[in-house]
């Protein structure tokens, strides 16, 4: 299963392919991702339409954005993974006792 993280677009990488630059937040991927360029296409039909993306969250499978998010739904979707992370942790150190 794959699970979508918001992640916010920091910049346009190539406006004629329309791709841009992705982070994730630091506070949940931590070491586990990094930036990645991923195809704007399904959400930018036009190239024109690429700047209003920038500094936006939005979630990417298999190299394209899916959707664009609003700054409250990205955090309220980080805090859930985070929790869920937590949880995980605290399991397998239980497990490992």
């Amino acid at each position: 299963m794959c699970l979508a993280l918001p992640m916010r677009i920091v910049e346009i990488e190539d406006r004629e392919a329309r791709t841009v630059r992705i982070l994730p937040d630091r506070t949940i991927a931590g070491d586990r991702a990094g930036a990645e360029i991923v195809s704007a296409a399904l959400i930018a039909a036009d190239p024109d339409e690429l700047d209003a993306l920038v500094g936006t969250w939005a979630v990417a499978h298999s190299g394209f954005l899916l959707a664009c998010l609003d700054e409250n739904d990205a955090r309220s979707r980080l805090a859930l993974f985070a929790a869920m992370d937590d949880e995980t942790v605290g399991a397998a150190r239980t497990r490992a006792r």
